[in-house]
């Protein structure tokens, strides 16, 4: 008697073990329906900088402009700062090891040519 009671106990606990896990797939199977159907999982795949790394280019549109806009005001400040620590290394206008003349850095000079 004892025997087939917790048989019974362990059937019943199997039973509602196995009741869980298909209403768990069940849930998940749902989940992933909605996200094939909203198309929020294929978002991952969509760049976050309006550039493209392939080509080199800057996107179409307005994210792309601001983000040109951005590195170009990136590359100013960093000429700006090339001929400030220019003027304050040598205030003479030599190169202090050879001796030559240095000509002041242009913005030529840093950026790169349009293409």
């Amino acid at each position: 008697m004892q025997y087939e009671r917790r048989r019974r106990e362990n059937v019943d606990r199997d039973v509602r073990r196995w009741d869980a896990m298909d209403a768990a797939s069940a849930e998940e199977k749902r989940r992933e329906d909605a996200l094939r159907a909203s198309g929020s999982k294929a978002r991952r795949n969509k760049c976050s900088e309006p550039f493209n790394f392939i080509t080199l280019k800057y996107n179409d549109g307005k994210d792309g402009e601001r983000l040109q806009a951005a590195d170009a005001t990136i590359k100013h400040r960093a000429m700006l700062r090339a001929q400030k620590l220019q003027l304050h290394n040598s205030r003479e206008g030599i190169n202090p090891i050879t001796g030559e003349c240095m000509r002041p850095i242009q913005p030529n000079d840093l950026l790169p040519p349009p293409q």
